[in-house]
């Protein structure tokens, strides 16, 4: 089931929002008018939502909702009052909560995409990764990192199954993909949030074995917009090249370089994602994180996420009735 609208009243907001977000209570801020476009989708288990707003409010009260709530932000961020005391949120974090605290979200102006796990479907997967011996956390509430590997494969995960759940195309094949996409989201955010099910990948997935490896890391992320080489993470790791390419791969499955590019991949995608149209170009958006070769850059990116830049940019995948692009010009995934 899909809804999709705009509306300057709040109320309209939370009676149209409902099977995606229960028990959420939506108010305009202080100062300002309050303004939403929302896109909203619900799912066998969970509930998923593009939101585009000026001067929100969302408030959920413990007992008023049984899910758990990711937050990703796409542009322009929000702020989690926790406990009286600020949070911010950007386009590098995510914010996750089960709902058994209160739950305060705010923002002048932001675009997030937000996927509502009822909690009944999210203990029952855990159940069943752990073979019945672990559930979920009583207490969940953490701020997690896009760019680390367990954050950044969370992130392709749900934007994959966005993408797969906005297909109009229905078709009892489409379904089957829809629901391993679901499968997936739920598997990585269980990861990310540092469920273990006992076996060693789980273990080795969340642990920085190696404090050099973790300087790499962290210096790649600040300097996504900067070059970068192989000789740049020797030096800052302290390893030579061959320890350093072992590290990775060991942790990550993949070289420096590789992990160098899917960061900057990431870091294209969601600024394309929450990017308004007419504000920036497909051009302007990869060279700012490193991308010259645009015929490689736009191949990549198609490989990745399964749509070419400008479908992100235009939002082509998910808005109907947008005008079709493609990036180069005469190029498409589809």
């Amino acid at each position: 089931m899909r809804t999709q609208f705009s509306t300057h009243d709040p109320d309209v907001m939370v009676e149209n929002v409902a099977l995606a977000a229960p028990g959420a209570a939506i108010e305009k801020r202080a100062c300002g008018r309050f303004s939403a476009r929302v896109d909203a989708i619900r799912l066998s288990g969970l509930g998923l939502m593009r939101i585009s707003a000026r001067n929100i409010r969302v408030k959920i009260e413990p007992g008023d909702a049984a899910f758990t709530s990711l937050n990703v932000p796409l542009q322009g961020g929000f702020d989690i009052d926790r406990f009286r005391r600020c949070e911010s949120y950007d386009g590098d974090s995510a914010f996750v909560q089960n709902l058994d605290r209160p739950f305060d979200l705010s923002s002048p102006s932001t675009s997030v995409l937000v996927a509502n796990f009822d909690d009944s479907y999210l203990k029952t997967t855990a159940s069943k990764a752990s073979h019945g011996e672990r559930g979920l956390p009583s207490h969940l509430r953490k701020k997690l990192s896009l760019s680390s590997q367990s954050g950044a494969r969370l992130w392709r995960a749900l934007y994959a199954l966005w993408l797969r759940a906005g297909d109009e195309r229905c078709s009892p094949a489409s379904a089957l993909a829809v629901s391993e996409a679901q499968d997936k989201v739920v598997d990585a955010l269980l990861l990310a949030t540092g469920f273990d099910d006992g076996s060693p990948e789980s273990f080795v997935a969340r642990q920085n074995a190696f404090t050099a490896l973790k300087r790499a890391e962290d210096w790649i992320l600040a300097n996504l917009d900067q070059p970068i080489s192989r000789a740049d993470l020797c030096d800052v790791s302290g390893l030579q090249l061959r320890a350093l390419t072992r590290a990775f791969s060991n942790c990550h499955g993949q070289g420096p370089m590789q992990f160098v590019r899917d960061r900057r991949l990431d870091a294209v995608q969601r600024t394309l994602l929450g990017a308004e149209r007419g504000e920036t170009t497909v051009t302007r958006v990869a060279t700012d994180f490193g991308f010259y070769h645009f015929g490689r850059f736009s191949r990549d990116y198609c490989r990745t996420f399964g749509e070419s830049p400008s479908e992100t940019l235009y939002g082509q995948a998910h808005l109907p009735g947008s005008i079709r692009n493609s990036w180069p010009p005469g190029r498409s995934c589809r």
